[in-house]
């Protein structure tokens, strides 16, 4: 089903890239996030207004039977305009991406896998899961992981129906409760306007991860780098990589290209994933280039928009790390064109 998805939405971009009608063909790159809310909102507005003024027909007109054909015809409405306004929001996002691609296509290649990846951020979807090198991308995930995705994708849901309470309680018995399905509009509007930000940012992210990990690679090969200290960077990456609990198409490629410039340094490494194991190497490392370690640890670390886990946030102290040190590396991250010219670099105390 994802990969189906994936594909559909994959060949609209691959559209929007050749020329075809776009919202964004003339909005500047940094007001694009925020034309792409206003066209979000506007769409969850509508949509939902012709929704609440169906519903307050039917309250009002309480002489109308409701007989199974008014239902059944209440049904299809939704039904109906429900997935015109998920198509609408889709490719308000795909036209977005699209932009974002043939911005830094002028200044960096891109991978073609990254295509997919973003695809799958503007479907709300996870990177596609395999398993490089043996790795457990479940070991970490957390066991409400499930739950927790379950009740994000009712929250809009649950928010019309609270104001739809709310509402009814302060209005009593008064004629205007006929009305309240309307207060959904401005509620889905929001809704719709912050899911779509965020599904950007993704975006976003995922583009800078890319560029970051490309832009690394090319500093290792044509910097004189201890090998213990790549031993220790090959670690470190692939024990953030099971931390993350799903794939990363950044951090895997990283991993697969450092093991062909130098077979057997990343396949041939006992207990690759461990993380006591890559602690006790790192801390046997000089300070200076722990010091080093510590800036890409850090960046790595934002890749991940949401909150820490406790073993995530265990990265801060082993890596002396902090949390404002963290924030201003998702701060960078979020903004794909500077990482196509400069590595993360953070004063980094150790």
């Amino acid at each position: 089903m994802q990969k189906s998805l994936t594909q559909w939405g994959l060949s609209h971009i691959e559209r929007y890239l050749k020329g075809h009608f776009s919202l964004f063909q003339n909005t500047a790159y940094h007001k694009l996030a925020n034309h792409a809310a206003f066209y979000s909102f506007a769409t969850g507005f509508i949509i939902t207004l012709l929704l609440a003024s169906a519903e307050v027909y039917f309250v009002t007109r309480s002489q109308i039977e409701l007989n199974l054909e008014t239902v059944l015809l209440l049904v299809l409405l939704n039904v109906g305009l429900i997935a015109i306004e998920f198509w609408l929001l889709f490719h308000i996002g795909f036209q977005a991406c699209a932009r974002y691609i043939q911005e830094l296509e002028k200044q960096h290649p891109l991978n073609p896998e990254l295509k997919h990846a973003l695809v799958e951020a503007i479907l709300e979807l996870e990177e596609s899961k395999t398993t490089p090198f043996n790795l457990d991308l479940q070991r970490h995930t957390p066991k409400h992981h499930w739950l927790s995705l379950l009740l994000y994708k009712f929250k809009v849901m649950l928010s019309n129906a609270l104001a739809k309470l709310i509402i009814n309680r302060l209005l009593s018995r008064s004629a205007a409760r006929g009305y309240v399905p309307l207060i959904s509009t401005v509620i889905t509007g929001f809704w719709d306007a912050w899911v779509q930000l965020n599904c950007l940012k993704e975006v976003r992210l995922r583009l800078s991860a890319h560029l970051y990990t490309q832009r690394l690679i090319k500093t290792l090969q044509q910097s004189d780098y201890p090998q213990a200290t790549r031993h220790v960077l090959i670690r470190i990456i692939a024990v953030r990589l099971e931390l993350m609990g799903r794939y990363s198409l950044a951090l895997s490629h990283m991993l697969q290209e450092l093991e062909t410039e130098q077979a057997g340094s990343v396949s041939g490494c006992e207990r690759l994933f461990d993380p006591i194991l890559m602690a006790q190497h790192y801390q046997a490392l000089p300070i200076l280039e722990q010091h080093k370690l510590a800036e890409i640890a850090c960046a790595l670390l934002a890749f991940k928009r949401q909150r820490l886990s406790k073993k995530e946030q265990h990265w801060l102290t082993l890596f002396t790390l902090n949390k404002q040190q963290l924030k201003q590396c998702r701060q960078q991250l979020d903004c794909p064109v500077r990482q196509s010219h400069t590595l993360i670099t953070l004063p980094v105390k150790v």
